[in-house]
Parts: structure tokens; C-alpha cells; sequence
């Protein structure tokens, strides 16, 4: 058995996906598939959203800072106020982001616990791309 992911909980494995196509029970890949057919309105939603480098780079800029305000956003990634504002509305919308507003000119910007198992996806997708490719390099 080659590459695969595991979800684990309470030292738990509660999911396990095989990374090879050949590791995968036929019925077992079509209701896999199926679930993201019936789903993918949401995935279309984060695949649109992690479609832009700006967004891509503020969550992990909310992420590093942990709570910056829309300022800082602006400066870090300079950016005009439209983009961040629309950028923002958008992981919002997804669940991503949450506005914490302190006072009315202090709101300040946080990953929701989707948001940062999110962006640790795209930091997990990133390795596992990285192994494939590795292992293709040694002929494997």
C-alpha cells in the first residue's frame, strides 16, 4: 500500500483515504465521488475562493497575525481597499473568516476553525503533492 491520509480524533483514525488509484475499492471510489457530486456547490465555493492569490494570501496572513485589522491587511499585502473588502465579504460568506468588531472603528479579522483547517489543507495538499513528486523522480 502506497501514499494515504488519515483523519484521526482522540488518537482515532475516523477516516482514511488512499492516495493511489489502485489502493482503492471500486464501490468504496464511486460513493466518494458521489458525495462530491452532491456537494460541490461548497467545494465550488472554497475552489473559487482559493482561486486567487490575494485571498490565498490573506488567509495566511490572518492566520501568521492571528487577529489583524483591516489596515493591516491592506498594508501587508498592498492591497486597495476594494479587493480586501470584497476578498473579506467573500471568506466571510465561506465560513473562513470571522469579524470581531471590539469597537465600532476597531474590528478586527480571525480564521474560523474551518477557516485554519483550511488553509492547513492547502499546507497538507502542498506535501502530499511534494511525496507524489518525489516518488515519480525515483520511478516509483
Amino acid at each position: 500500500m502506497g501514499l494515504k491520509l488519515q483523519l484521526v480524533k482522540d488518537d482515532k483514525v475516523i477516516f482514511e483515504m488512499p492516495l493511489g488509484m489502485h489502493d482503492w475499492d471500486q464501490k468504496r471510489l464511486e460513493e466518494e465521488m458521489e458525495e462530491i457530486e452532491e456537494e460541490i456547490g461548497e467545494i465550488e465555493a472554497l475552489h473559487d475562493l482559493y482561486s486567487n492569490r490575494t485571498r490565498i494570501k490573506m488567509l495566511c496572513e490572518i492566520t501568521k497575525r492571528s487577529d489583524p485589522r483591516f489596515t493591516d491587511l491592506m498594508e501587508e499585502l498592498d492591497a486597495n481597499q476594494k479587493i480586501i473588502y470584497d476578498a473579506l465579504q467573500k471568506m466571510i460568506k465561506n465560513d473562513l473568516v470571522e469579524r470581531v468588531e471590539r469597537h465600532p472603528r476597531n474590528v478586527h479579522y480571525r480564521l474560523s476553525r474551518l477557516g485554519f483547517a483550511s488553509i492547513l489543507m492547502c499546507a497538507a495538499t502542498r506535501r502530499v503533492m511534494e511525496e507524489i513528486e518525489r516518488e515519480l523522480r525515483r520511478g516509483g
